[in-house]
């Protein structure tokens, strides 16, 4: 890997930890909305004009698309926090979940998952299975 791909996998890790400190905070304020926007604004700030496109393919197309694996494993991430944050506010969160877990089994298929994205994962499929967090929870 050369230095450039270093850095730029290194200000990745440093974004995720933020990201992650700050939809803790909004969950524990109870503030899903503000917290369902920053999912959306940091997926925009990662992949730009490519977020409707990234929606209508399959998961090993998005991978194709956004040429790294450390940016579909961030890219999986918004996405089963998404699918979270749309259940703890009551909302439909089952395509979201689906959607995580696809892209979650793409990346698996890459690269052994590490702790958070497992935990992710797993919070997805408790979206599915009815064991996501109850309405305004």
């Amino acid at each position: 890997m050369s230095l450039v791909q270093r850095d730029f996998v290194r200000r990745l890790i440093e974004q995720l930890s933020q990201f992650v400190a700050r939809i803790t905070g909004l969950v524990n304020e109870r503030r899903f909305e503000q917290a369902l926007e920053l999912v959306q604004q940091t997926e925009i700030e990662l992949v730009g004009p490519l977020a409707p496109t990234l929606e209508a393919v399959d998961g090993a197309t998005v991978l194709v698309l956004l040429g790294s694996t450390d940016k579909l494993r961030i890219f999986s991430l918004l996405a089963a926090q998404r699918a979270t944050l749309l259940s703890m506010n009551g909302q439909p969160a089952e395509r979201a979940a689906r959607r995580a877990l696809e892209l979650y089994a793409v990346l698996e298929r890459r690269m052994p998952l590490e702790e958070i994205d497992a935990q992710a994962r797993d919070a997805a499929a408790a979206v599915l299975d009815g064991r996501g967090a109850p309405r305004g929870q």
